[in-house]
Protein backbone atom coordinates (compact mmCIF):
# COMPACT_ATOMS: atom_id res chain seq x y z
CA UNK A 1 0.00 0.00 0.00
CA UNK A 2 1.06 3.77 -0.68
CA UNK A 3 0.11 6.25 2.00
CA UNK A 4 -0.58 9.01 -0.56
CA UNK A 5 -0.92 12.29 2.04
CA UNK A 6 2.48 12.77 3.69
CA UNK A 7 3.19 16.44 5.06
CA UNK A 8 7.01 16.94 6.56
CA UNK A 9 8.13 20.15 8.18
CA UNK A 10 8.24 21.71 5.10
CA UNK A 11 4.61 22.72 5.41
CA UNK A 12 5.49 25.27 7.84
CA UNK A 13 4.63 25.21 11.42
CA UNK A 14 1.83 23.01 10.14
CA UNK A 15 3.83 19.41 10.23
CA UNK A 16 6.53 18.15 12.01
CA UNK A 17 8.44 15.59 10.44
CA UNK A 18 11.73 15.75 8.88
CA UNK A 19 11.46 14.83 5.26
CA UNK A 20 14.28 12.47 5.73
CA UNK A 21 12.30 10.29 8.65
CA UNK A 22 9.87 9.34 6.41
CA UNK A 23 12.06 6.19 4.38
CA UNK A 24 12.33 4.54 7.81
CA UNK A 25 8.64 5.63 9.13
CA UNK A 26 7.43 4.11 5.73
CA UNK A 27 9.15 1.07 5.64
CA UNK A 28 8.93 0.12 9.37
CA UNK A 29 5.06 0.44 8.95
CA UNK A 30 5.01 -1.95 6.24
CA UNK A 31 4.18 0.56 3.23
CA UNK A 32 5.61 0.10 -0.23
CA UNK A 33 6.05 4.15 -0.80
CA UNK A 34 4.78 7.41 -0.33
CA UNK A 35 2.95 10.75 -1.46
CA UNK A 36 4.99 14.15 -0.15
CA UNK A 37 2.26 16.52 -0.36
CA UNK A 38 3.20 19.40 1.99
CA UNK A 39 0.95 22.81 1.66
CA UNK A 40 1.79 25.17 -1.24
CA UNK A 41 5.49 23.42 -1.93
CA UNK A 42 7.88 21.32 -3.01
CA UNK A 43 10.80 22.08 -1.35
CA UNK A 44 11.08 18.41 0.20
CA UNK A 45 10.98 16.67 -3.18
CA UNK A 46 14.17 16.02 -4.32
CA UNK A 47 15.19 15.11 -0.16
CA UNK A 48 12.20 12.60 -0.45
CA UNK A 49 12.55 11.13 -3.73
CA UNK A 50 16.53 10.25 -2.79
CA UNK A 51 15.87 8.88 0.44
CA UNK A 52 12.87 6.05 -0.37
CA UNK A 53 14.58 5.23 -3.45
CA UNK A 54 17.57 4.09 -1.40
CA UNK A 55 15.04 2.54 1.35
CA UNK A 56 13.99 0.59 -2.01
CA UNK A 57 10.22 2.70 -1.62
CA UNK A 58 8.09 4.55 -4.56
CA UNK A 59 8.04 7.53 -4.20
CA UNK A 60 5.51 10.37 -5.64
CA UNK A 61 5.55 14.03 -5.91
CA UNK A 62 3.00 15.82 -4.88
CA UNK A 63 1.63 19.39 -2.94
CA UNK A 64 -1.57 20.19 -0.97
CA UNK A 65 -2.77 23.61 -2.39
CA UNK A 66 -4.27 25.59 0.34
CA UNK A 67 -6.58 27.84 -2.26
CA UNK A 68 -10.14 28.67 -1.10
CA UNK A 69 -11.03 28.68 -5.15
CA UNK A 70 -13.69 31.72 -4.12
CA UNK A 71 -11.28 34.47 -5.72
CA UNK A 72 -9.90 34.86 -9.48
CA UNK A 73 -6.50 34.76 -8.28
CA UNK A 74 -5.06 32.50 -5.87
CA UNK A 75 -3.84 33.86 -1.94
CA UNK A 76 -2.97 31.22 0.21
CA UNK A 77 -4.47 30.19 2.84
CA UNK A 78 -3.98 31.30 6.45
CA UNK A 79 -4.14 29.03 9.16
CA UNK A 80 -7.60 28.16 10.79
CA UNK A 81 -9.76 26.01 13.48
CA UNK A 82 -8.41 23.35 10.82
CA UNK A 83 -6.00 22.20 8.66
CA UNK A 84 -8.17 20.12 6.80
CA UNK A 85 -11.05 22.32 4.82
CA UNK A 86 -9.07 24.23 2.33
CA UNK A 87 -7.39 22.84 -0.36
CA UNK A 88 -7.09 20.71 -2.74
CA UNK A 89 -3.90 17.91 -3.40
CA UNK A 90 -1.76 17.28 -6.46
CA UNK A 91 -0.10 14.23 -7.27
CA UNK A 92 2.81 13.79 -10.13
CA UNK A 93 2.29 11.17 -12.61
CA UNK A 94 5.07 11.74 -15.11
CA UNK A 95 7.12 14.64 -16.48
CA UNK A 96 4.88 16.58 -18.06
CA UNK A 97 2.84 16.36 -14.62
CA UNK A 98 5.72 17.48 -12.62
CA UNK A 99 6.41 20.55 -15.06
CA UNK A 100 2.87 21.68 -14.79
CA UNK A 101 2.66 21.38 -11.27
CA UNK A 102 5.88 23.51 -10.84
CA UNK A 103 3.61 26.24 -13.05
CA UNK A 104 1.21 25.63 -10.57
CA UNK A 105 3.19 25.94 -7.21
CA UNK A 106 4.92 29.33 -9.15
CA UNK A 107 1.84 30.88 -9.66
CA UNK A 108 0.29 30.14 -6.68
CA UNK A 109 3.06 31.83 -5.00
CA UNK A 110 3.20 35.07 -7.24
CA UNK A 111 -0.31 35.48 -6.32
CA UNK A 112 -1.43 34.76 -10.89
CA UNK A 113 -2.73 31.38 -10.26
CA UNK A 114 -6.32 31.34 -11.72
CA UNK A 115 -8.58 27.97 -12.53
CA UNK A 116 -7.82 28.94 -16.22
CA UNK A 117 -4.49 28.25 -15.41
CA UNK A 118 -4.65 24.97 -13.15
CA UNK A 119 -7.40 23.65 -16.04
CA UNK A 120 -4.66 24.61 -18.50
CA UNK A 121 -1.54 22.97 -16.20
CA UNK A 122 -3.62 19.83 -16.05
CA UNK A 123 -1.73 17.06 -18.02
CA UNK A 124 0.23 14.87 -15.92
CA UNK A 125 -1.55 15.32 -12.74
CA UNK A 126 -3.89 13.62 -10.47
CA UNK A 127 -6.52 15.49 -8.38
CA UNK A 128 -7.60 14.62 -5.13
CA UNK A 129 -10.09 16.23 -3.19
CA UNK A 130 -10.54 15.69 0.85
CA UNK A 131 -13.94 14.87 1.63
CA UNK A 132 -14.43 18.03 4.29
CA UNK A 133 -13.45 20.60 1.30
CA UNK A 134 -15.03 23.20 2.36
CA UNK A 135 -15.04 24.90 -0.88
CA UNK A 136 -16.19 22.59 -3.38
CA UNK A 137 -19.02 24.51 -4.86
CA UNK A 138 -16.35 27.08 -5.83
CA UNK A 139 -13.66 24.58 -7.03
CA UNK A 140 -16.33 22.29 -9.12
CA UNK A 141 -15.70 23.87 -12.62
CA UNK A 142 -12.18 22.83 -12.30
CA UNK A 143 -13.40 18.84 -10.96
CA UNK A 144 -16.21 18.68 -13.62
CA UNK A 145 -13.41 19.01 -16.30
CA UNK A 146 -10.40 17.30 -14.95
CA UNK A 147 -9.79 14.08 -17.07
CA UNK A 148 -11.89 11.19 -15.11
CA UNK A 149 -8.81 9.41 -15.63
CA UNK A 150 -6.62 11.30 -13.28
CA UNK A 151 -9.65 12.08 -10.48
CA UNK A 152 -10.29 10.55 -7.31
CA UNK A 153 -12.15 11.62 -4.18
CA UNK A 154 -10.38 10.68 -1.06
CA UNK A 155 -11.82 8.79 2.25
CA UNK A 156 -10.84 9.30 5.24
CA UNK A 157 -11.65 6.60 8.20
CA UNK A 158 -9.78 8.75 11.17
CA UNK A 159 -11.19 9.70 14.03
CA UNK A 160 -13.38 12.74 14.03
CA UNK A 161 -13.39 12.10 9.78
CA UNK A 162 -15.86 13.82 8.50
CA UNK A 163 -17.63 14.23 4.55
CA UNK A 164 -19.14 17.33 3.67
CA UNK A 165 -22.91 16.97 1.77
CA UNK A 166 -21.77 19.05 -1.03
CA UNK A 167 -18.70 17.16 -1.37
CA UNK A 168 -20.85 13.85 -1.38
CA UNK A 169 -22.96 15.26 -4.07
CA UNK A 170 -20.56 15.84 -6.17
CA UNK A 171 -18.95 12.39 -5.99
CA UNK A 172 -21.74 10.91 -7.08
CA UNK A 173 -23.08 12.91 -9.88
CA UNK A 174 -19.29 12.17 -11.60
CA UNK A 175 -19.39 8.65 -10.68
CA UNK A 176 -15.54 9.53 -9.53
CA UNK A 177 -13.16 7.04 -8.61
CA UNK A 178 -12.62 7.19 -4.65
CA UNK A 179 -8.84 6.42 -2.95
CA UNK A 180 -8.35 5.56 0.71
CA UNK A 181 -5.69 8.42 2.29
CA UNK A 182 -4.76 9.31 5.80
CA UNK A 183 -3.00 12.73 6.04
CA UNK A 184 -0.11 12.88 8.43
CA UNK A 185 1.19 15.76 10.47
CA UNK A 186 3.23 13.72 12.50
CA UNK A 187 4.76 9.70 13.17
CA UNK A 188 3.37 8.85 16.48
CA UNK A 189 0.57 9.07 18.19
CA UNK A 190 2.47 10.34 21.59
CA UNK A 191 3.46 13.55 19.32
CA UNK A 192 0.04 14.74 18.76
CA UNK A 193 0.63 17.33 21.64
CA UNK A 194 3.77 18.45 20.42
CA UNK A 195 2.28 19.31 17.25
CA UNK A 196 -0.59 21.30 19.19
CA UNK A 197 2.09 23.49 20.02
CA UNK A 198 3.71 23.71 17.11
CA UNK A 199 0.12 24.84 15.27
CA UNK A 200 0.04 27.67 18.26
CA UNK A 201 3.19 28.54 17.52
CA UNK A 202 2.13 28.99 13.94
CA UNK A 203 -0.94 31.25 14.95
CA UNK A 204 0.90 32.87 17.28
CA UNK A 205 -1.55 31.83 20.70
CA UNK A 206 -1.70 29.93 23.17
CA UNK A 207 -2.56 26.24 23.66
CA UNK A 208 -5.35 28.09 26.32
CA UNK A 209 -6.72 29.90 23.49
CA UNK A 210 -10.18 28.43 22.27
CA UNK A 211 -9.81 30.00 18.56
CA UNK A 212 -6.24 28.36 18.50
CA UNK A 213 -5.77 25.89 14.79
CA UNK A 214 -5.77 22.28 15.92
CA UNK A 215 -7.43 19.40 14.27
CA UNK A 216 -10.20 17.59 15.00
CA UNK A 217 -8.61 14.53 16.43
CA UNK A 218 -5.24 13.06 17.97
CA UNK A 219 -5.63 10.49 15.24
CA UNK A 220 -3.22 12.50 12.36
CA UNK A 221 0.02 10.02 12.77
CA UNK A 222 1.07 7.28 10.01
CA UNK A 223 -0.74 4.14 10.67
CA UNK A 224 0.26 1.01 10.15
CA UNK A 225 -0.73 -0.98 6.89
CA UNK A 226 -2.37 -3.38 8.83
CA UNK A 227 -4.60 -1.03 10.47
CA UNK A 228 -5.29 1.17 7.09
CA UNK A 229 -6.98 -2.45 5.90
CA UNK A 230 -8.82 -2.52 8.92
CA UNK A 231 -10.73 0.72 8.68
CA UNK A 232 -11.25 0.59 5.53
CA UNK A 233 -12.24 -3.57 5.14
CA UNK A 234 -15.68 -2.52 4.05
CA UNK A 235 -14.25 -0.76 0.83
CA UNK A 236 -11.12 -2.55 0.34
CA UNK A 237 -11.57 -1.25 -3.27
CA UNK A 238 -9.86 1.95 -2.03
CA UNK A 239 -6.94 0.86 -0.69
CA UNK A 240 -6.69 -0.90 -3.75
CA UNK A 241 -7.48 2.57 -5.56
CA UNK A 242 -4.03 4.04 -3.85
CA UNK A 243 -1.65 1.27 -5.35
CA UNK A 244 -2.95 1.90 -8.72
CA UNK A 245 -2.46 5.83 -8.63
CA UNK A 246 1.14 4.48 -7.87
CA UNK A 247 1.07 1.96 -10.15
CA UNK A 248 0.04 4.60 -12.71
CA UNK A 249 3.26 7.13 -11.55
CA UNK A 250 6.14 6.96 -14.04
CA UNK A 251 8.83 10.03 -12.84
CA UNK A 252 11.76 10.27 -10.93
CA UNK A 253 14.55 12.35 -10.85
CA UNK A 254 17.50 12.09 -12.60
CA UNK A 255 20.05 12.42 -9.88
CA UNK A 256 23.32 11.76 -12.40
CA UNK A 257 22.01 14.08 -15.28
CA UNK A 258 23.32 17.75 -15.72
CA UNK A 259 21.44 19.59 -18.02
CA UNK A 260 23.69 22.61 -19.20
CA UNK A 261 23.13 24.81 -22.37
CA UNK A 262 24.07 23.47 -25.30
CA UNK A 263 26.44 26.23 -27.64
CA UNK A 264 27.28 23.40 -30.48
CA UNK A 265 27.46 20.04 -31.71
CA UNK A 266 29.86 17.97 -28.92
CA UNK A 267 32.32 17.14 -31.45
CA UNK A 268 33.26 20.29 -32.49
CA UNK A 269 32.69 22.20 -28.56
CA UNK A 270 35.25 19.38 -27.49
CA UNK A 271 38.23 20.65 -30.70
CA UNK A 272 37.10 24.52 -30.01
CA UNK A 273 37.60 24.03 -25.94
CA UNK A 274 41.17 22.13 -26.33
CA UNK A 275 41.76 25.07 -29.54
CA UNK A 276 41.19 27.66 -26.52
CA UNK A 277 43.08 26.24 -24.25
CA UNK A 278 46.17 25.62 -25.82
CA UNK A 279 45.86 28.90 -27.18
CA UNK A 280 45.63 30.57 -24.10
CA UNK A 281 48.63 28.67 -22.50
CA UNK A 282 51.16 30.63 -24.72
CA UNK A 283 50.60 34.00 -23.17
CA UNK A 284 50.75 32.00 -20.16
CA UNK A 285 54.00 30.81 -21.11
CA UNK A 286 55.80 33.76 -22.17
CA UNK A 287 55.02 35.51 -18.88
CA UNK A 288 57.06 32.46 -17.10
CA UNK A 289 59.47 32.65 -19.91
CA UNK A 290 60.63 36.50 -18.97
CA UNK A 291 61.64 35.53 -15.72
CA UNK A 292 63.08 31.28 -16.48
CA UNK A 293 66.82 30.77 -17.38
CA UNK A 294 66.38 28.86 -21.23
CA UNK A 295 67.24 25.55 -19.75
CA UNK A 296 64.88 24.99 -16.93
CA UNK A 297 62.00 27.49 -19.01
CA UNK A 298 62.37 23.97 -21.30
CA UNK A 299 61.74 21.55 -19.14
CA UNK A 300 58.76 23.65 -17.25
CA UNK A 301 56.87 23.80 -20.75
CA UNK A 302 56.83 19.98 -21.36
CA UNK A 303 55.43 20.17 -17.57
CA UNK A 304 52.56 22.99 -18.79
CA UNK A 305 52.13 20.86 -21.81
CA UNK A 306 51.61 17.63 -20.23
CA UNK A 307 49.48 18.76 -17.60
CA UNK A 308 46.67 21.14 -19.65
CA UNK A 309 46.55 17.92 -22.53
CA UNK A 310 46.54 15.53 -19.30
CA UNK A 311 43.48 17.58 -17.39
CA UNK A 312 41.82 18.40 -21.45
CA UNK A 313 41.34 14.91 -21.86
CA UNK A 314 39.87 14.41 -18.42
CA UNK A 315 37.08 17.45 -18.89
CA UNK A 316 36.25 16.16 -22.34
CA UNK A 317 35.85 12.50 -21.30
CA UNK A 318 33.53 14.02 -18.30
CA UNK A 319 31.96 15.85 -21.15
CA UNK A 320 32.52 19.92 -19.32
CA UNK A 321 34.13 21.01 -22.42
CA UNK A 322 31.06 23.02 -23.02
CA UNK A 323 30.60 24.02 -19.66
CA UNK A 324 34.21 25.76 -19.14
CA UNK A 325 33.49 27.41 -22.72
CA UNK A 326 30.27 28.91 -20.82
CA UNK A 327 32.28 30.38 -17.60
CA UNK A 328 35.49 31.89 -19.84
CA UNK A 329 33.07 33.31 -21.73
CA UNK A 330 31.17 35.33 -19.38
CA UNK A 331 33.87 36.35 -17.31
CA UNK A 332 36.02 37.52 -20.61
CA UNK A 333 32.59 39.24 -21.09
CA UNK A 334 32.64 41.23 -17.87
CA UNK A 335 36.62 42.35 -17.73
CA UNK A 336 35.65 44.15 -21.30
CA UNK A 337 33.03 45.81 -19.60
CA UNK A 338 35.07 46.60 -16.74
CA UNK A 339 33.66 44.67 -14.53
CA UNK A 340 35.67 43.69 -11.88
CA UNK A 341 35.95 39.78 -11.57
CA UNK A 342 37.89 38.39 -9.26
CA UNK A 343 41.41 35.69 -9.51
CA UNK A 344 39.17 32.73 -8.80
CA UNK A 345 39.28 30.83 -5.55
CA UNK A 346 38.37 27.43 -4.07
CA UNK A 347 39.02 24.01 -5.69
CA UNK A 348 38.60 25.91 -9.27
CA UNK A 349 41.94 27.61 -9.11
CA UNK A 350 43.77 23.87 -8.97
CA UNK A 351 42.86 23.52 -13.04
CA UNK A 352 45.30 24.95 -15.05
CA UNK A 353 42.63 24.43 -18.50
CA UNK A 354 40.72 27.35 -16.50
CA UNK A 355 44.10 29.32 -15.72
CA UNK A 356 44.87 29.10 -19.61
CA UNK A 357 41.13 30.36 -20.67
CA UNK A 358 41.11 33.03 -17.86
CA UNK A 359 38.45 31.78 -15.31
CA UNK A 360 41.17 31.86 -13.41
CA UNK A 361 44.26 33.87 -12.53
CA UNK A 362 46.35 31.84 -10.62
CA UNK A 363 48.93 29.05 -11.58
CA UNK A 364 48.22 26.12 -9.96
CA UNK A 365 51.51 24.80 -11.16
CA UNK A 366 53.24 27.58 -9.41
CA UNK A 367 51.30 27.33 -6.19
CA UNK A 368 51.52 23.31 -6.13
CA UNK A 369 47.29 23.00 -6.07
CA UNK A 370 45.77 19.71 -7.15
CA UNK A 371 43.16 19.48 -10.62
CA UNK A 372 42.08 16.40 -8.72
CA UNK A 373 40.65 18.55 -5.89
CA UNK A 374 38.52 20.04 -8.54
CA UNK A 375 37.55 17.17 -11.18
CA UNK A 376 38.55 13.58 -10.60
CA UNK A 377 36.98 10.71 -13.00
CA UNK A 378 36.56 8.15 -10.39
CA UNK A 379 34.01 10.71 -8.54
CA UNK A 380 31.93 12.17 -11.01
CA UNK A 381 30.70 15.39 -9.79
CA UNK A 382 29.51 19.08 -11.21
CA UNK A 383 32.57 21.34 -11.33
CA UNK A 384 31.95 24.55 -9.77
CA UNK A 385 34.28 27.96 -10.41
CA UNK A 386 33.95 30.36 -7.35
CA UNK A 387 34.22 33.69 -9.55
CA UNK A 388 33.72 37.15 -7.53
CA UNK A 389 31.95 39.60 -9.19
CA UNK A 390 31.67 43.18 -8.30
CA UNK A 391 28.47 44.16 -7.28
CA UNK A 392 27.91 47.21 -9.08
CA UNK A 393 28.15 45.04 -12.45
CA UNK A 394 26.97 41.28 -11.12
CA UNK A 395 23.49 42.06 -12.41
CA UNK A 396 24.43 43.07 -15.84
CA UNK A 397 26.92 39.60 -15.66
CA UNK A 398 23.72 37.52 -14.83
CA UNK A 399 21.39 39.72 -17.89
CA UNK A 400 24.10 38.76 -20.51
CA UNK A 401 24.26 34.67 -19.47
CA UNK A 402 20.59 34.60 -19.39
CA UNK A 403 20.12 36.42 -22.43
CA UNK A 404 23.33 34.70 -24.47
CA UNK A 405 21.96 30.86 -22.76
CA UNK A 406 18.49 30.83 -21.69
CA UNK A 407 16.07 29.46 -24.44
CA UNK A 408 13.20 30.52 -22.00
CA UNK A 409 13.12 32.26 -18.93
CA UNK A 410 9.67 33.02 -18.45
CA UNK A 411 7.76 31.97 -14.95
CA UNK A 412 7.09 28.07 -14.29
CA UNK A 413 10.39 27.32 -16.75
CA UNK A 414 13.62 25.95 -15.65
CA UNK A 415 16.41 28.04 -15.80
CA UNK A 416 19.02 26.34 -16.75
CA UNK A 417 21.87 28.73 -17.28
CA UNK A 418 21.51 29.10 -13.04
CA UNK A 419 22.59 25.50 -12.20
CA UNK A 420 26.57 26.52 -14.05
CA UNK A 421 26.53 29.86 -12.03
CA UNK A 422 28.38 30.07 -8.53
CA UNK A 423 27.59 33.25 -8.84
CA UNK A 424 23.67 33.70 -9.05
CA UNK A 425 23.43 31.55 -5.97
CA UNK A 426 25.76 34.19 -3.94
CA UNK A 427 23.53 36.63 -4.92
CA UNK A 428 20.50 35.35 -3.91
CA UNK A 429 22.39 34.48 -0.39
CA UNK A 430 23.17 38.46 -0.52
Amino acid sequence: MIALRLHSDFSLLRAMVPVENYAHALKEAGYTGGALTDFDCGFGWVDFSSKLKKAGLKSILGTHLSWNFSKEFSQPVQLSTSLQRSGVSFLVANSKGYHNLCRILSAHSFKTLSTQKILDWQEGLFLLIPPEFSAIRHAAPIIKAWDPKFLYFEEHRHEGAVVLPDVAELSRSLNARKVATQPVYYLKPHEHRAHEILLSIGAGCTLQDEKRPQLPSKDFYLKLVSEMHLRFRDNPEWIEAAQEIADRVDFGFKGDTYYLPKIGKDSEVDVLFVDKCFAGLEPRLQLIKERTPAEEFLKLEEVYRARLERECGIIESMKFTGYFLIVADFIQWSKSHNIPVGPGRGSGAGSLAAYCLGITDIDPITYNLLFERFLNPERVSMPDFDIDFCIKGRDAVIQYVRKKYDVDISMGDTVGIATILTMVKKRNQA
